[in-house]
């Protein structure tokens, strides 16, 4: 076992609890994503993301299930996540010979980008189709902005226990491309798409962290609480 810094660090990497802040790993795999969206409300108050021409349709035939009925994508349907982040630029300034650099934000929103994988359904393809379908209806109009969006997308990122470890939480997304689907004889893949959409608005909520924190914070003011009393 070797001794110094680096076997305290082995230690730590192999002995201390995760919970300690000891040596722990983020699976990509532990993830639970979904839409923010009632697929149903909509139609039946009238009124939100639905494009007109299908609520009079919905209105006309009560109950007869129509190709402007929303569509319903499961949890299951996404495949993997695309995290964006804030983006910085480096500006420079010049004293005489000698630089000053500051960085400043340098980004055009965010692109949230989620891969979903058909089913027999053609659930994607349907929601890919919906989702254009809502910035222009069917007579050529350009739907109110605030009017084609969906509500959210919520990605919960879980430990290896299930535990949520962070929520990320886009506001009002709009559908922006999707990638071809691709069918052929050559292979027996499922079709998967991938789907971007534009957000101006994501929070972060960090349970895991905050915890730890809230912890932390204790502990520090019961320690100085005791050393005041000794002190």
């Amino acid at each position: 076992m070797p001794i110094g810094l680096n076997g305290l660090e082995l230690l730590r990497w192999f002995r201390q609890p995760e919970t300690a802040y000891g040596k722990s790993v983020q699976r990509e795999f532990q993830f639970w994503g979904f839409f923010l969206y009632n697929p149903f409300s909509d139609l039946i108050a009238g009124k939100g993301s639905v494009p007109r021409a299908a609520k009079q349709k919905f209105k006309d035939t009560l109950g007869n299930i129509n190709s402007d009925f929303p569509p319903i994508v499961q949890p299951f349907h996404i495949l993997s996540v695309t995290i964006p982040t804030y983006t910085f630029a480096k500006k420079i300034m010049w004293y005489g010979t000698v630089p000053r650099t500051f960085p400043y934000l340098s980004m055009d929103g965010f692109n949230l980008q989620v891969q979903l994988e058909e089913d027999e359904i053609g659930s994607v393809e349907y929601f890919i189709n919906w989702n254009q379908r809502n910035m222009i209806d069917s007579e050529g109009y350009y739907t109110p902005p605030q009017k084609m969006k969906i509500k959210g997308f919520i990605l919960e990122v879980q430990d290896h226990f299930g535990i949520p470890v962070v929520y990320y939480v886009f506001h009002d997304l709009y559908f922006l491309d999707a990638d071809a689907a691709t069918y052929s004889y050559e292979g027996n893949s499922s079709i998967k798409r991938n789907v971007t959409f534009g957000c101006d608005r994501m929070s972060t909520i960090f349970i895991k962290q905050n915890g730890f924190a809230a912890a932390a914070g204790l502990a520090a003011g019961i320690a100085g609480v005791v050393r005041d009393k000794n002190g």
